[in-house]
This record gives C-alpha cells, sequence and structure tokens, in this order.
C-alpha cells in the first residue's frame, strides 16, 4: 500500500536546475573577463604614458632644446641688464632736470643779490644744491643775503649752515649758505 503523507507539501525539495548553474558559472566567468580586460588595458596605457615619458626626456636632453635653454637665459640676462641700465638712465634724467635749472638767469639773481659787504670765497653747485662760503662786515649782512637768496625763485630751501668770527679782533664773520634747488618740474 501506498503511504500517505499529508505533510508533503510543506516540504521544500531543494532541487537545482542545471540552467541555474549554468548562468551563474557564465555571470562568474563574465565578470573575471571585465576584469582581466579593465587590468590589461590599464596596463597597456601605462606601459604607453612610459614610452612618451622617455621620449621626453630624450628631446629635452636633446642639443636644440639645451641651445634653446642658453638663448633664454642669455635673453634673461640681457633683461636684467637693460633694468639696470634703464633705472641708471632715469637717475640721470632726473638730475639732469636740476642742470636746466643752473643757468645764466641764475648766476645774474645770484649776483644782483649779493650785499656790497659780502665777499665770496667759494660757491660750488651741485646737482641739487648750491653751497656758498664767504666773509661778511657783520651778521646783518649775512642776515640780508640770505633773505634775498630766498626771493630768488630757483631755490628751494636756504638756511646758513654756520658763523663764525674768522680772527679774534676783527670785525669780520666767515659762513657758509647752503641753498636747495627746485628742478626743472618744480
Amino acid at each position: 500500500m501506498h503511504d500517505l503523507n499529508f505533510f508533503s507539501p510543506y516540504i521544500e525539495v531543494k532541487k537545482t536546475s542545471r540552467k541555474k548553474q549554468f548562468y551563474g558559472i557564465i555571470s562568474v566567468i563574465s565578470v573575471l573577463i571585465v576584469i582581466g580586460s579593465i587590468f590589461a588595458v590599464n596596463e597597456m596605457q601605462i606601459r604607453n604614458l612610459e614610452k612618451e615619458l622617455k621620449m621626453i626626456q630624450h628631446n629635452l636632453q636633446s642639443e636644440k632644446i639645451a641651445e634653446q635653454i642658453k638663448d633664454i637665459e642669455e635673453q634673461k640676462r640681457k633683461l636684467t641688464l637693460m633694468k639696470t641700465y634703464y633705472d641708471a638712465l632715469y637717475e640721470v634724467n632726473e638730475k639732469i632736470g636740476y642742470i636746466n635749472v643752473i643757468n645764466k638767469d641764475l648766476l645774474t639773481s645770484i649776483t644782483e643779490q649779493i650785499p656790497p659787504s659780502i665777499t665770496f670765497q667759494l660757491m660750488a653747485f651741485s646737482w641739487e644744491e648750491l653751497q656758498v662760503q664767504g666773509e661778511a662786515d657783520s651778521r646783518i649782512a649775512i642776515a640780508e643775503l640770505e633773505h634775498n637768496f630766498k626771493n630768488i625763485k630757483a631755490f628751494r630751501q636756504v638756511h646758513v649752515v654756520n658763523i663764525s668770527k674768522s680772527t679774534e679782533g676783527s670785525n669780520h664773520y666767515e659762513f657758509t649758505l647752503k641753498c636747495r634747488l627746485k628742478g626743472e618740474k618744480e
């Protein structure tokens, strides 16, 4: 007789189908092929980049590139030299502006402003100033000279540096007067 099993619908039978196994194996193989191909492509790209790097390094070491680098260095050196010359010429140009102030008219106006009791021993011009050393009969004559020089438009600043008696017992005074010149642009 045949046994009846009332619980048979509740018991699971684990049957693996051949199709499911085949699909599983195919998917694993596909994943391995994809990973392998990605690795191979990356390896080829790395080798190509290494070859390009070697070619670039070889080109940089060539004589033509070395000559170009030397030319660039020479041009840099010339540029710094020209900048130095430019700065020097700019300074000379500024000083020439002061030279243009020293002319016949200035010398005429200086001689017109000298009081009769003053004699000049030294009159020296530089780029920016006039220095006068002289002798006067009195301090008042020196003050008058300073005042007169302040009225000359070519001077920016006028001041007496020192006054001293020339010798003991004499009534003469030695003095030094400095006058700062205005530039041509002032």
